[in-house]
């Protein structure tokens, strides 16, 4: 009778080959990594000029519809004239200083 010998062919990875795998994996993640940095701060750049561009255009549209002014200095209340002082705010009340 013949004895039981299982069958001694290589069914898996050795623990050499998966490190071998895992070192390039790394090897290329690290060398991937910094591209995508570069990537994020300029996709943060291109957003940060659509902002200012979206900002420019609304002041050049509101002066437009605003006999070329980007601040009102005065404004018309109940037919009155009032001055808006300090670059558009309203005139706060002046507190009595004694002298």
């Amino acid at each position: 009778m013949k004895s039981f010998q299982p069958d001694r062919r290589r069914s898996g990875f050795t623990l050499i080959e998966l490190l071998v795998v895992v070192a390039i994996i790394a090897i290329l993640a690290g060398m991937l990594l910094p591209a995508l940095a570069r990537a994020r701060l300029k996709a943060t750049g291109a957003n940060c000029v659509s902002n200012q561009k979206q900002l420019v255009l609304g002041w050049i549209l509101y002066s437009g519809d605003n006999q070329g002014d980007l601040m009102p200095t005065q404004i018309r209340i109940n037919n009155v004239l009032v001055d808006l002082v300090g670059g558009g705010y309203w005139r706060s009340p002046t507190p009595a200083i004694s002298s």
